[in-house]
């Protein structure tokens, strides 16, 4: 059931739960990634700016518009979307970019809740937490994360080494 809720920004509705309606479902209070940005600089209403950004993936600059459909955008091309989504780099992709997102160390268990709020091709995502950690692993063995622990051995938390790198050089090698 949707949890329809305004923007704190722009004022529009979104789904705060994820699903068809929600473009922003990692940014809550916000419905995208440019009314977070555009309210955390103090902008106006009325003022549009583009924001520049770095690609998630290749680390190219593009710019971030107001829109229903560019406002979350994290990569820079058709070309980098399909390359980050395709079946070898998909997992890891995801997974990093949840990170980068909530910008924070995070545990398995907090990914995989995050990652379940995307519907994925009109089904839920099917990345539990231990896939995440396996993933994590790799990653890990990659260079591209660092593994923190809690109190207890067992709750692992984890924090991307560098947030800024491009996520291209930590897909698996063609």
């Amino acid at each position: 059931m949707p949890l329809l809720v305004n923007c704190v920004s722009c004022d529009e509705l979104f789904d705060e739960c994820g699903g068809s309606m929600s473009r922003g479902r990692h940014y809550a209070p916000f419905c995208s990634r440019y009314c977070r940005i555009f309210h955390r600089e103090g902008y106006q209403l009325g003022q549009y700016p583009h924001f520049e950004r770095k690609c998630d993936w290749c680390g190219a600059a593009f710019q971030l518009t107001r829109g229903k459909y560019e406002g979350s955008q994290r990569v820079c091309s058709l070309k980098c979307s399909r390359e980050a989504r395709a079946k070898r780099n998909n997992k890891a992709h995801r997974v990093l970019q949840t990170m980068k997102i909530l910008a924070r160390p995070v545990s398995a268990h907090e990914i995989a809740y995050e990652l379940s709020k995307i519907p994925c091709n009109g089904w839920r995502n099917t990345l539990g937490s231990q896939s995440v950690a396996n993933v994590l692993k790799l990653l890990n063995a990659r260079g591209a994360i660092k593994i923190l622990t809690g109190k207890n051995k067992q709750a692992y938390t984890y924090k991307l080494r560098d947030p800024n790198a491009p996520f291209k050089q930590y897909g698996k090698p063609a």
